[in-house]
């Protein structure tokens, strides 16, 4: 009888997980669906051998004059610091105390130790973890702990300018070291909390860091490139259609440009109702992209930025902002997941391809000359061509 109880119990216990196990698993997937945001990476193909089989040419100067993405706000607290290694240098951006995010050369004058590596934050000061220095802000040592003399004058590290807007974290260069003379514009919408962030997608590329917002303007690729829906069935059968126009900012504007993106979904070359989107695209300096979509369950803004790691690897993120309302995520996940499938076509051109200076156009590639044109105001006569320092 004993055995038979036992028999029963053990078959009911089973019954009891496959139910459950088929009822909760779909609950589980919706609530992710629902609640996590999308976090996706990309990661680097092994594309060093090809690379070191690249010819050298008239590259232009690896590291433009603007501003750079250094993290996401979220992701650093206050009294939180984080190592980086950006603009072929070695940084450190730290959070104060009170709430003010600062960037610094990431190696102490004392001895060298990088204070970017297990480094912590101190009132609104970082401490190097070698001996103890503080430094604020400004770069400057406020503090030996261990010393009652006047602090040297030559115990600092160089400030770089920062900007904290649309939930980022960004970042001055100029091989001249001047202060900024533009800024990121604001959009409202992040910066007044209607919009969040519903997911982000990263990936590593070997190419420069012009060559990225160079496709906007590179029309004739779109319809070759980006006009399957997916590469494994004929493209009459679903594709995308695509037009874009670019036009260049003026006067106080020189520093933005702007391309008109329209993408229609056919089936059988028919428009499918409801999948065209037509998005403004926004040139924010070398590396910042600012796309708001209209789409017809509503608007959302993705953000793509590329951030030169070192020479010829750039950091590509791209950052999806929708309404705080719940069925916003999986719609922004959705356009996240497409947006990525796209530019992935892209990194493999990129990782694989050269710069060419003086590249032969033809009517119909759409105005990548006059783009040229409106980037080349990011160099500067003392930034140095990437043909003059091969060292990398």
């Amino acid at each position: 009888m004993n055995v038979d109880l036992c028999a029963e119990y053990l078959v009911e216990s089973v019954i009891f997980l496959v139910l459950s196990y088929i009822i909760l698993t779909p609950v589980y997937y919706i609530w992710r669906l629902l609640s996590d945001p999308l976090h996706d990476v990309w990661p680097l193909s092994d594309t060093e051998m090809f690379s070191k089989r690249r010819t050298a040419g008239k590259i232009p100067p690896f590291y433009p004059n603007g501003w750079f993405k250094v993290c996401d706000s979220s992701s650093l607290k206050k009294g939180e610091s984080r190592n980086l290694e950006i603009l072929g240098q070695s940084l450190v951006v730290f959070r104060g105390m009170d709430g003010k995010a600062s960037v610094l050369d990431a190696y102490c004058p004392h001895l060298g130790a990088n204070m970017g590596v297990t480094a912590s934050v101190k009132g609104n000061c970082l401490e190097c973890p070698f001996h103890g220095w503080q430094f604020d802000h400004t770069g400057k040592c406020t503090h030996i702990p261990y010393s009652d003399a006047s602090i040297p004058d030559q115990a600092k590290v160089r400030s770089w300018p920062v900007s904290e807007k649309n939930g980022m974290i960004h970042v001055f260069h100029h091989v001249d070291e001047v202060e900024p003379y533009w800024e990121v514009p604001d959009i409202p919408q992040i910066e007044n909390g209607e919009f969040i962030c519903h997911g982000r997608f990263e990936c590593y590329i070997r190419a420069h860091c012009q060559e990225v917002p160079e496709n906007g303007p590179d029309v004739a690729h779109l319809n070759v490139l980006h006009q399957p829906m997916v590469t494994w069935m004929p493209s009459s059968w679903i594709q995308h259609v695509w037009n874009a126009s670019y036009v260049p900012g003026k006067d106080k504007d020189q520093y933005f440009s702007n391309v008109r993106v329209q993408q229609q979904l056919q089936i059988f070359g028919k428009n499918v109702p409801g999948s065209a989107t037509d998005g403004k695209i926004r040139q924010i300096g070398p590396a910042l992209v600012h796309m708001p979509l209209q789409l017809s369950v509503g608007n959302l803004v993705v953000i793509e930025s590329v951030t030169p790691v070192e020479p010829l690897l750039q950091k590509v993120e791209h950052v999806v902002y929708g309404p705080k309302f719940p069925l916003y995520r999986p719609i922004c996940k959705f356009i996240l997941r497409a947006f990525s499938g796209q530019f992935v076509r892209d990194v493999h051109i990129w990782n694989n391809k050269q710069f060419h200076h003086n590249p032969v156009l033809v009517k119909g590639d759409g105005p990548i000359a006059q783009f040229r044109r409106w980037y080349s105001q990011f160099y500067c006569d003392n930034s140095k061509r990437g043909d003059q320092d091969l060292s990398w």
